[in-house]
């Protein structure tokens, strides 16, 4: 607000020296003098928006981290009773492997048993 009353005031003085040489190069410093100010104020007020913007997005991370934690967290927590059918379920079947395959060797070696003439004495 304060510049724009300033930048009003340089121009209504500068419409007023038209006609005085020396009256309007001390309007046109004023001037460029005030753009400078207004440059330094938008210089400053970029800095400290780019700060605040900064400062979002650390905080938007960090939120986004601290979620992401929480699902990996809740996942690992919901899906455990699932792993411990799956893991039950793999071992039985292994087991059950284990034993048909106990089953046919034996089933295997009584009949090569079975079928090899016994010895001649």
């Amino acid at each position: 607000m304060f510049t724009q009353n300033l930048q009003s005031l340089v121009d209504n003085l500068s419409n007023a020296a038209k006609d005085n040489k020396g009256l309007q190069e001390t309007a046109e410093r004023l001037n460029a003098t005030l753009r400078g100010f207004v440059g330094e104020k938008n210089a400053d007020e970029a800095q400290q928006a780019t700060a605040e913007l900064s400062g979002k997005v650390k905080d938007a991370v960090s939120t986004v981290v601290e979620e992401a934690s929480k699902i990996a967290k809740n996942v690992e927590t919901e899906t455990a009773p699932i792993r411990e059918e799956v893991q039950a379920a793999t071992k039985k079947a292994v087991d059950q492997a284990v034993d048909l395959a106990k089953y046919l060797q034996e089933q295997i070696q009584n009949a090569i048993a079975g079928s090899t003439p016994a010895p001649s004495a």
